[in-house]
């Protein structure tokens, strides 16, 4: 469950990642039938408004035990990123060397592999992340579950 005080951070956070696209000249990016068009920062806003307000109409629902971290990514994590501009599903067509988003990605930590779920990179840029995701089903507390809360932090 996210707090109203996360909530504030996480939407302050995005608001500066949507302006930091738009002053960088990346353009935020909606597809249609693999063809790239450009998405507004108000489109995207909206975009992501509507994936909140359907989490919070179906919230009990979505920490049902049935409700899991695969159908968290395809309704609401893959949908957001896809509306701040990120080539979620690769229809730019990039080589796997290249791809703006990496699924199962590949980091190690103290010496083991470890696998966030995504990594995020620059188009063009082989090498540099700028950030990782890890995703859970709405029903993992991260204040109650320690091992969850810490899977990402351990990336870096």
């Amino acid at each position: 469950m996210i707090t109203k005080r996360a909530y504030k951070i996480l939407h302050s956070k995005l608001l500066k990642i949507i302006k930091h696209q738009q002053a960088s000249n990346l353009y935020l990016q909606n597809s249609i039938f693999g063809h790239f068009y450009p998405m507004t920062k108000d489109q995207a806003k909206a975009t992501i408004e509507k994936l909140v307000e359907r989490f919070r109409e179906h919230r009990n629902d979505y920490h049902l035990p049935d409700y899991n971290e695969q159908k968290a990514r395809q309704d609401f994590i893959n949908p957001f990123f896809k509306a701040l501009g990120w080539d979620i599903d690769n229809e730019k067509g990039d080589s796997e060397a290249y791809r703006e988003v990496i699924y199962e990605d590949k980091v190690v930590v103290r010496g083991k592999a470890k696998a966030p779920d995504y990594g995020f990179r620059l188009s063009g840029s082989a090498k540099k992340r700028l950030f990782y995701v890890e995703a859970k089903k709405p029903s993992v507390s991260l204040k109650t579950n320690k091992e969850s809360a810490y899977q990402l932090r351990r990336y870096g």
